[in-house]
């Protein structure tokens, strides 16, 4: 997959460029949390304040908290958010306008009793609804071999424009039970060889 020619005469992105694929990120990922969160609702009252925070280094730590991970060409995070019983953190390349965007997610123990299907179930939705920030050109379901298992990972790929500027793009979401804890991943590649881009974050990924 190739991106457009790019215009020589043209000038570096902006660096408005990256918050534009952090908001890009937290679309991809935002609508499984919703899904899930929703899920969750229904059978279980919050402990504590919800803490929502878009401090990079907090995103990071809670991210690599629910999984091992590596992004090659170094990353950043960019949002957290913890519930009590579910959490979720996103972290981003720092080479825009060719971008990956990982957001991580995980259900404690005592809210995966007894919602295993629901949440998948809305994992499943989520990926429907995804379909409407990228303009599809196919879409597929494989199976992946990750934290010691054999899961249902499905693959979304076709363009996503940003400023004004189209470019290619694969997403891959996943959902996993470790020791109790519901898990999800949400990955998404933006600009060239996002296939590649994509196979050495899967590779590095690892549960707790």
């Amino acid at each position: 997959m190739t991106l457009p020619n790019a215009d020589p005469n043209t000038s570096p992105p902006s660096p408005r460029s990256g918050n534009v694929w952090k908001w890009i990120g937290i679309g991809c990922g935002g609508l499984v949390v919703l899904g899930v969160v929703g899920v969750v609702a229904l059978g279980f009252f919050v402990q504590r304040a919800t803490k929502i925070s878009f401090d990079s280094g907090a995103a990071d730590e809670v991210a690599r908290d629910i999984i091992d991970y590596e992004i090659p060409e170094g990353s950043e995070g960019f949002m957290s958010m913890d519930m009590g019983i579910f959490r979720v953190a996103g972290v981003m390349s720092q080479n825009a306008p060719e971008s990956t965007v990982l957001v991580v997610g995980e259900l404690s123990a005592a809210a995966m009793q007894g919602n295993k299907a629901e949440v998948e179930e809305a994992m499943r939705r989520s990926i429907e609804q995804q379909q409407q920030t990228i303009t599809v050109q196919g879409q597929s379901v494989e199976p992946r071999d990750i934290c010691g298992q054999t899961v249902q990972m499905t693959i979304v790929e076709g363009q996503q424009t940003v400023e004004g500027q189209t470019a290619e793009a694969l997403s891959y979401q996943l959902f996993l039970v470790h020791e109790g804890q519901g898990i999800f991943v949400a990955l998404t590649t933006t600009g060239s060889d996002t296939q590649g881009r994509a196979e050495q974050v899967l590779q590095s990924i690892g549960c707790k």
